[in-house]
């Protein structure tokens, strides 16, 4: 998901960058504030544009988890207290992982069967995910 909302914004969208001296860049520039400082786009809002241009329409929820884990290196369910982070984060994944399925579909744009990473179905037709018999 960081490789996709980075290349949709720098390639796609040509947002202007921000870049560090090193050449890095730091993030995507929205607006500037008052001061003359650039305010960056959040990971969630370039996601977000980024799935809205490949016509997926989605919430993406993993990103308080995601946040979680890059910004303090555990995860949600660790802080939390959570003995066993898998259980408490299982759910989250799947829908991730069909997010990812989804945008990378619709990026190439398939339509067909394909199979979920979890599910009561075997087979699914994409894009509306719908079980094949």
């Amino acid at each position: 998901m960081e490789g996709l909302k980075f290349y949709w914004a720098k390639n796609i969208a040509t947002l202007p960058a921000d870049v560090k001296q090193n050449g890095l860049v730091r993030g995507f520039v929205n607006t500037t504030s008052a001061s003359g400082k650039p305010v960056l786009y959040s990971f969630e809002e370039l996601l977000t544009a980024a799935a809205n241009a490949l016509g997926v329409t989605t919430t993406f929820t993993f990103i308080e988890d995601r946040n979680a884990l890059f910004h303090t290196g555990a995860t949600s369910a660790a802080q939390l207290g959570a003995t066993g982070t898998w259980a408490a984060l299982k759910p989250e994944m799947i829908r991730l992982y069909d997010q990812m399925d989804d945008l990378l579909l619709h990026l190439l744009n398939y339509s067909g069967p394909i199979h979920p990473w979890q599910g009561p179905h075997p087979k699914v037709l994409f894009p509306a995910r719908t079980p094949i018999q």
